[in-house]
């Protein structure tokens, strides 16, 4: 058989991109011949060795050459593939990049070898993606919760990544519920392996920031879904219209607090009700878009002041060193600081930008939407981008 008779024809109409696409749609199928795998070995196109290397049937003699000689994006791909034999799991962790044993260490194929490796290894991107690993021993866990060298505030987001896995065990969730630390308990507030009556008690806590990560998870039941709603926190509403196991009537019920970014979280869950949606989305008016354009107005004054404050104490620490006058120790400290605690501001500030541009574009076309709706199935436009009240008992 020629394998060359299972690729796609590389006619005149196909850009060559559009034909290495389709090569890499074909790398990546499941049941893929052995010749076929080792013909597409041969490709020059890293897209199509990438597309290979995450192929869920692949075989062994294709892995190890691929482990040997890919590229570090086609050896991540490898890294990630669950049908990765244990000799090649080896082979990466043994010689990997950082990059390429972090996609190894979320493997949920991963060994019990490469994952008490990893635990015992000091490489913190490492060892916080293992703590998400679905498939963690519970012997592996503990290890990651401390560390004689560094100090805790260096592995706070592998204890929260640890905090917030299924596979965590009975015995560390009743650790780390009682943790000071708040965001390790929003953390584990999110593992839905956690036991009913823990989820009661942590949606009746005072921290909006544990309550906040309770309305993440997926095994929530809809009376604490009510009561969650009810403690009014847009933050906490917000994360719950994203949870795909939002009940109905709590759809409709966040639907109607008018707040812009609810309204635009429920919009992203997957298992929004269809009637509700075409209401959330008819709900969006101009003033939603004005009020994002104001706050991003003023956002961009901040970047802009942040910048000339950054630029000025870089420039104090430049001086600091040099000159007739040579500066304290402890003069430079400070400006440095100075520095730090600005730049810092500046990529806060950054976010925020980015998060009102993707708000603003969505509101765009959520207006374009509206304006092909009819005017008759349109909401009244109450000024607040409310909607009438649905008749929920009919929809459940």
């Amino acid at each position: 058989m020629n394998v060359q008779d299972n690729l796609p024809d590389n006619s005149p109409d196909l850009t060559s991109s559009d034909y290495a696409a389709a090569r890499a749609e074909k790398a990546r199928r499941q049941n893929l011949l052995l010749s076929l795998q080792t013909f597409l070995l041969q490709d020059n196109e890293e897209s199509v060795l990438v597309g290979l290397a995450g192929n869920p049937s692949l075989f062994e003699e294709v892995q190890e050459k691929l482990a040997s000689t890919g590229s570090p994006p086609v050896r991540e791909a490898l890294a990630a593939n669950r049908c990765l034999s244990e000799k090649q799991q080896s082979y990466l962790a043994d010689t990997g990049s950082d990059e390429v044993k972090c996609q190894l260490a979320k493997n949920p194929s991963l060994s019990k070898a490469i994952q008490t490796l990893f635990a015992d290894e000091k490489i913190s991107c490492v060892r916080e993606a293992l703590a998400g690993n679905p498939s963690l021993d519970e012997t592996c866990q503990p290890k990651l919760l401390e560390d004689d060298d560094e100090l805790r505030s260096d592995i706070i987001y592998t204890i929260m990544a640890l905090a917030a896995n299924p596979a965590l065990s009975k015995g560390l969730q009743d650790r780390l519920a009682e943790d000071e630390d708040v965001r390790i308990v929003a953390s584990l507030a999110k593992n839905p392996a956690i036991p009913e009556v823990f989820m009661k008690k942590l949606a009746f806590s005072d921290s909006d920031e544990i309550k906040a990560g309770l309305a993440c998870n997926p095994a929530l039941p809809e009376s604490l879904q009510a009561r969650l709603i009810a403690g009014n926190s847009y933050k906490v509403s917000e994360n719950l219209a994203r949870n795909a196991a939002l009940k109905i009537a709590q759809q409709a019920q966040l639907a109607h607090t008018g707040n812009l970014d609810v309204r635009l979280a429920l919009l992203d869950n997957p298992a929004l009700d269809e009637a509700i949606k075409k209401r959330v989305t008819a709900s969006f008016i101009e003033r939603d878009l004005t009020s994002v354009e104001s706050d991003l107005e003023y956002a961009e004054k901040q970047s802009a002041r942040l910048y000339n404050e950054h630029h000025d104490a870089l420039k104090k620490c430049i001086n600091s060193y040099g000159g007739f006058f040579t500066s304290s120790d402890e003069k430079i400290a400070r400006l440095d600081r100075d520095a730090n605690r600005v730049q810092k501001g500046i990529n806060e500030v950054e976010m925020e930008i980015n998060k009102l541009e993707n708000k603003r574009h969505k509101i765009k076309e959520l207006l374009k939407k509206n304006a092909s709706y009819d005017n008759s199935e349109k909401s009244p436009d109450t000024g607040s981008g409310y909607f009438p009240v649905l008749n929920v008992a009919a929809m459940i």
